[in-house]
């Protein structure tokens, strides 16, 4: 199922619902300055987005025609206490965090896609979440 995706200025890019692996905040200098308020990723591709939630939303209430949901994300909390929300097909792994290579504040680090995603969740409650 394809969706389409709202960029900044109005941009549209039609992809897989399916793809999408990760929505999270976007970082002040991640798009040049503009005025995204979260990254989409989409397998190696980041894109910039103006919504957060109602995309969320709105991808979650995307169902086949069978009626089956086609995804879904789950909340979690960077380490810096911003929501990052996170396709449950697309993690592979949960690892504990190395305290040299992570944030203080994570307790868990999620394989999604080919990125990872340090999350204040513990590796038990990031497993539930993710069931």
């Amino acid at each position: 199922m394809f969706f389409v995706l709202k960029g900044l200025g109005g941009s549209e890019r039609r992809i897989k619902a399916t793809r999408i692996s990760r929505i999270r905040a976007a970082s002040t200098d991640e798009f040049d300055g503009s005025n995204a308020k979260s990254a989409v990723d989409i397998g190696p591709w980041v894109g910039s987005s103006v919504p957060t939630i109602d995309l969320v939303t709105t991808l979650n209430a995307l169902k086949n025609p069978k009626g089956k949901s086609v995804v879904s994300f789950v909340e979690f909390t960077s380490p810096g206490g911003r929501p990052v929300y996170v396709n449950k097909n697309a993690v592979s792994e949960i690892s504990e965090p190395v305290a040299a290579l992570h944030h203080t504040n994570a307790k868990a680090v999620l394989h999604v896609g080919s990125d990872f995603q340090q999350v204040k969740e513990t590796v038990t409650d990031a497993e539930k979440l993710l069931i």
